[in-house]
């Protein structure tokens, strides 16, 4: 049985704009970066442990986390691991 998905909201601060993020999330006015993704939670989970550490000149100070209904209103996305 398949697990119902979930909406994740993670707003990202610290230096985290300028180092790579802006690939797979928002960069927003006040310096924090936003995520928003649907999926099941531990899938998402996953996603939220690698986008916390950030790429590797990211220094991510704190991340706001919310776990919201799911609303089906967003693209499909995969995580992909390069080598």
């Amino acid at each position: 049985m398949s697990e119902e998905n979930v909406r994740l909201h993670v707003m990202i601060k610290g230096i985290v704009q300028g180092v790579g993020f802006r690939f797979f999330v928002w960069n927003r006015i006040n310096g924090a970066v936003e995520v928003l993704a649907e999926g099941q939670r531990p899938k998402l989970e996953k996603f939220l442990e690698l986008i916390s550490q950030g790429p590797s000149h990211a220094q991510v100070e704190k991340t706001e986390v919310k776990w919201l209904e799911a609303q089906s209103d967003l693209p499909p996305f995969t995580v992909r691991m390069d080598a």
